[in-house]
């Protein structure tokens, strides 16, 4: 029998996410009644120039909960980890009560919505909309270099606002060339006004979304939702996006273009030893 699942992927089984961590080399924890992944971030640690992780997932019974998270945060300083991140479900506050304990805080509420793929197309196609070419790049990095200021990494006092852009201008580049399946942009006469980039796994998923400031209030958002769903109808069935709890207008914008919330999130941080930044 399965140990419980404390957090990890939502849609799947505790026995699946156990014989994946195993077969990953997750360890136990806990006198053997945990079990959880402790798994660096290359891409996070580049930017900031600091060994940072996360504990992507954990299996524990509730009583052995706190314990489990207690060495795994002592493991992770032993490793040198100077940063971690988890994202515990929000309906558990058993798992939150533990990290914090551990010397976590919380960063984000994260929030994650879906729909169906729907037969018709929600708006009809724009000539506003094309796919992003290499030579639209650097301008499509333009848009995002300051507007994601609601993510996790804005909230964490410890990390710095040039680590941040510098995160952010290459997840643009790299959704735009081979990582991405979809990227598409918006332009007005000639000039980006926004984007979006979807990947697909077994749902197409809204990986980056943003239009300029310049051109907010012209209904590009919907515009590029609305390509993006047609160009996805087929290969997927479902597409999903995750914005902030706090986003109140990419909430709005989701639920007019008929997307429901699913499931939601709380995003925590520990700094080494659990010392935090002041």
């Amino acid at each position: 029998m399965s140990l419980p699942l404390a957090w990890g992927p939502r849609r799947q089984s505790a026995d699946t996410v156990e014989t994946a961590l195993k077969a990953a080399g997750a360890e136990f924890w806990a006198n053997g009644q945990a079990l959880a992944a402790l798994e660096d971030e290359p891409f996070d640690s580049r930017h900031f120039g600091r060994r940072m992780g996360r504990i992507s997932a954990c299996l524990a019974e509730e009583g052995r909960l706190s314990q489990a998270v207690q060495e795994l945060a002592a493991e992770a300083d032993r490793r040198d980890f100077e940063h971690l991140v988890v994202r515990a479900f929000a309906e558990s506050p058993a798992s939150i009560q533990s990290l914090e304990g551990a010397g976590f805080r919380t960063v984000d509420i994260h929030t994650t919505l879906v729909q169906q793929i729907p037969a018709q197309d929600l708006l009809p196609a724009s000539d506003d909309i094309r796919p992003i070419e290499p030579h639209d790049v650097p301008a499509i990095q333009e848009i995002g270099r300051d507007i994601f200021a609601e993510s996790r990494y804005a909230c964490d006092p410890g990390l710095s606002a040039q680590g941040r852009q510098s995160l952010f201008m290459e997840w643009i580049a790299n959704d735009c060339g081979a990582r991405g399946d979809l990227a598409l942009g918006a332009f007005i006469e000639g000039r980006a006004a926004g984007f979006i980039t979807t990947i697909l796994r077994d749902r197409a998923i809204i990986d980056l979304i943003a239009v300029a400031p310049w051109a907010q209030g012209r209904g590009l958002g919907k515009k590029l939702i609305s390509e993006a769903l047609r160009q996805s109808r087929g290969r997927a069935d479902e597409m999903e996006v995750g914005t902030q709890g706090s986003n109140r207008a990419a909430h709005m914008l989701y639920n007019r273009c008929g997307f429901v919330l699913e499931s939601c999130d709380v995003t925590l941080h520990r700094w080494g030893k659990g010392i935090w930044p002041k």
